[in-house]
């Protein structure tokens, strides 16, 4: 008889002492290449989600960025297409690939929105 696997779940990684990230989760923070391209700080958490969002599925919405200043939405454009370039293929078929079926782990608190979310929507899809 075979094991269920529960659903791949987000896990919040921690600096506390003696804390290791399950073997079987994967790291989907800021510095690699599944990392939200789109600072909080600058875009805001909505924002940040909603083209993180677009992004990953491939696409873009200028409509997201009307409201911002110039400059501003020209960033979220080239992060936008930046983050594309990672990719060989779709980012669905490569995050459904190569995230399918793992936890992921990144540094944000659980019960709050967060990309890895998102990738995990689509990986599981």
């Amino acid at each position: 008889m075979s094991e269920v696997r529960e659903r791949p779940k987000r896990i919040q990684r921690k600096r506390t002492k003696g804390w290791k990230m399950p073997e079987s989760a994967m790291y989907v923070g800021r510095p690699t290449k599944y990392g939200n391209p789109y600072s909080v700080s600058i875009f805001g958490l909505e924002l940040a989600l909603k083209l993180f969002r677009d992004t990953a599925y491939g696409f873009w919405t200028p409509s997201n960025v009307s409201d911002l200043p110039d400059e501003t939405a020209k960033l979220a454009y080239e992060l936008h297409r930046d983050w594309r370039k990672k990719f060989s293929h779709h980012p669905v078929d490569i995050i459904h690939l190569e995230l399918g079926n793992a936890d992921l782990a990144c540094w944000c608190k659980l019960g709050e929105p967060c990309h890895a979310d998102v990738l995990l929507e689509i990986a599981n899809s």
